[in-house]
């Protein structure tokens, strides 16, 4: 079983690396503690779904926050958990607010029904309001990943019946700039993403 998961983390993070994770992510030019530079990436895409709730959730919602996107499917047994895990560690430590924001992006809409993510965000402990687990129409979402986060699109399987999927996590800033790709089954990433999104909280 561990070295089942271990084939698993190492296929996923191959996947991120293939798709420039290495280009994309954060360039600190700074020490531990002081302000990171962060480069503006290209703006980050407009898309219009649904949260756990059944409510529409508008990317227009967004603007005027710092927020973090994640991707992952309710099904998924072990990476997105990981996945899951690092997200709620970063809401932690972000400060208490409403200028920030996350959200968890399904790639498997056509299982993954709002009360389907509702009970995976119940499942994870998930208490923080600023969190949204959204789901919608799966050629939408399918464009969003490639086209919009220019991230590897998604890819069954069919051998375990799972979904390969990027385990980047999207760092975008108030003005709707992607400022950071970071990989979310790092450990390392959860303070990362502490620092820069503290910084981009504190611009104007």
């Amino acid at each position: 079983m561990e070295k089942t998961l271990k084939l698993r983390v190492l296929a996923y993070c191959s996947l991120a690396l293939l798709a420039g994770a290495i280009v994309w992510t954060v360039r600190h030019r700074s020490t531990r503690g002081s302000v990171v530079a962060l480069e503006k990436l290209g703006r980050a895409p407009e898309f219009h779904l649904i949260d756990q709730t059944g409510a529409s959730f508008d990317s227009a919602d967004l603007i005027g926050k710092v927020w973090v996107a994640s991707f992952i499917y309710t099904s998924c047994p072990d990476v997105c958990p990981m996945l899951g895990a690092k997200m709620k560690r970063i809401a932690a430590s972000m400060p208490a607010g409403d200028g920030f924001r996350m959200v968890s992006i399904s790639v498997d809409p056509k299982k993954d029904t709002p009360q389907r993510m509702s009970r995976y965000a119940s499942d994870l402990g998930v208490t923080d309001p600023r969190w949204y687990f959204l789901t919608g129409k799966e050629a939408e979402i399918h464009d969003l990943v490639l086209h919009g986060f220019m991230l590897p699109d998604m890819h069954p399987n069919d051998k375990q019946g799972e979904i390969l999927h990027s385990p980047l996590l999207v760092l975008v800033d108030k003005k709707g700039q992607i400022r950071a790709y970071y990989n979310g089954l790092f450990e390392e990433s959860v303070e990362q993403i502490q620092r820069a999104g503290g910084s981009l909280l504190a611009e104007k």
